[in-house]
């Protein structure tokens, strides 16, 4: 399931796991420590730019970075 709503916000609890590769299978749990916003270029021939969300989680000791439109990112407890 994808969230990708503005519940997701630095204390959220969250469920995450990447959806490309090998390492799809994988769900982690943790907590949200940021989220951040970058304009890509999706077309250079049509100058066409996108937005992607990104997400970093603590899970465990390691801070790991997820893709909003891209992997799944599930909310367990939104931070109020």
């Amino acid at each position: 399931m994808k969230d990708n709503n503005s519940d997701i916000r630095p204390g959220s609890l969250v469920r995450a796991g990447y959806n490309r590769g090998p390492r799809c299978l994988t769900l982690h749990t943790g907590i949200v420590t940021a989220v951040d916003s970058r304009e890509v270029v999706f077309s250079e021939k049509y100058a066409i730019m996108e937005t992607e969300r990104y997400v970093r989680v603590l899970c465990g000791e390691r801070i790991m970075t997820f893709v909003l439109e891209e992997d799944t990112v599930e909310i367990i407890n939104a931070a109020r």
